[in-house]
């Protein structure tokens, strides 16, 4: 009996479950509507900005470097804006968990990211 490859690691993620890590691109993300962690750094540098009075730049990461002598980065801009790990946590629930607007159907991030990990 000749069975193909697919069919087999299929049966084998759907029977161990928590046996495997799924490493999957950025681009999964964007049917789903999650931002890209360079959109999320702009609405940060944006909201960085407004804070300053600055709200209509045409590039928030030209604007940050500018502003601050150095690129800005995911990291440096969460050290920056937050102090523990919770605060992180919270500060970036809005980016990558849905609304209540979006659970009314204007989009389901759960759907492309976690469907798999429950089946």
């Amino acid at each position: 009996m000749d069975i193909d490859r697919l069919t087999t690691l299929a049966f084998s993620l759907y029977s161990n479950k928590g046996a495997y890590a799924l490493l999957l691109g950025s681009g999964i993300s964007r049917s789903a509507h999650i931002p890209s962690a360079w959109e999320v750094e702009s609405d940060l540098i944006s909201k960085m900005a407004a804070t300053k009075g600055v709200t209509n730049e045409a590039d928030w990461h030209e604007w940050y470097k500018n502003e601050f002598g150095k690129e800005a980065d995911y990291s440096s801009l969460l050290d920056a804006l937050t102090s523990k790990k919770t605060e992180r946590v919270g500060l970036m629930r809005g980016y990558f968990e849905p609304s209540e607007e979006d659970r009314k159907g204007r989009r389901d991030r759960h759907l492309s990211h976690s469907e798999w990990q429950h089946e």
